[in-house]
């Protein structure tokens, strides 16, 4: 569901420099305050994702067939169920492609067609559905900024979870490029 591309362009918002990647996704924005019970889900959801993608095979695993193995594939298939129903009763919003960085979210210039940009200045909350295996949207505190959303501090634990996640999805595409750009091997 998600594709993300390297940037090679750093934003005058970035505070890394360098780190920044091009999503296509499902998204939008809702506004509203940054408050400690969203704040709360957000980082849940942050946490799901990163646990989800986390590398797992289950033909490297030594431990198929144990009863934790069971329950993942119980709790994928799941997963996999709630998609589908969400799919069904909530259409996902449109796609959209967004760079993001540590500090910032920017849109296309062409990005008009958003029905829920914030105003410079006002708060509210970026949904994005980076992984077709979670049926909801993972939650990023903004505010409204030109061409785009400042990120927003809110909680410790939840502005690690956020940098976490772009530092990942940039590290991801650096090594995606690395297996495009490496040679055949020679037989």
């Amino acid at each position: 569901m998600a594709t993300t591309t390297t940037t090679t362009t750093t934003e005058p918002h970035d505070p890394a420099p360098g780190v920044s990647c091009t999503v296509l996704v499902p998204a939008d924005c809702q506004p509203g305050a940054h408050g400690d019970d969203t704040a709360a889900l957000a980082l849940i959801r942050l946490l799901g994702l990163e646990a989800l993608q986390a590398d797992r095979s289950p033909t490297q695993d030594a431990h198929i067939g144990t009863a934790d193995w069971r329950t993942q594939a119980q709790l994928d298939l799941a997963l996999d169920a709630l998609r589908e129903l969400q799919r069904h009763l909530m259409p996902l919003p449109a796609t959209r492609t967004l760079s993001l960085s540590p500090g910032h979210v920017q849109v296309p210039r062409d990005a008009d067609d958003w029905p829920a940009l914030l105003a410079p200045g006002a708060t509210g909350w970026l949904r994005l559905w980076l992984d077709m295996r979670m049926p909801q949207p993972i939650l990023l505190p903004v505010m409204g900024a030109a061409r785009g959303f400042d990120l927003c501090p809110v909680a410790t634990e939840l502005d690690a979870a956020v940098e976490s996640l772009i530092f990942r999805l940039h590290r991801r595409e650096i090594a995606r490029h690395r297996r495009v750009a490496a040679p055949a091997p020679v037989r």
